[in-house]
């Protein structure tokens, strides 16, 4: 679609903002894209490329922030998968930044409203 957008966010992570998409939607677009990395073809036999992926859908300004969290929460889970926000939420992972997490988000903007 026109209104989609995919950025470059940092050293190794991209944006891909979907508006007005439901999250039912937003998770399969992330998953075809997972997918899609999967399968892409590689110089070597031995070299394996993995991604995850956070997906947030509430419109509000901690949006990247969750997203953020919940690209962690399916890094913690086992890599190379697609997580949720609202997933996220249910097994425990939050808004407050773990020891792991890089140190580039401010604690103060990490918390949950």
């Amino acid at each position: 679609r026109r209104s989609d957008t995919a950025v470059r966010y940092g050293g190794e992570e991209f944006v891909v903002v979907l508006p007005e998409t439901p999250q039912s939607e937003a998770k399969a677009a992330a998953e075809r894209i997972r997918a899609e990395i999967s399968r892409a073809p590689r110089s070597s036999q031995r070299l394996t490329v993995t991604v995850s992926i956070g997906v947030a859908t509430d419109p509000t300004e901690d949006i990247l922030v969750r997203a953020d969290r919940a690209m962690y929460g399916a890094k913690r889970a086992g890599k190379n998968r697609v997580a949720l926000w609202s997933e996220a939420c249910s097994v425990g992972i939050t808004l407050a930044p773990s020891e792991s997490d890089p140190p580039d988000i401010e604690p103060d903007a990490a918390r949950l409203r």
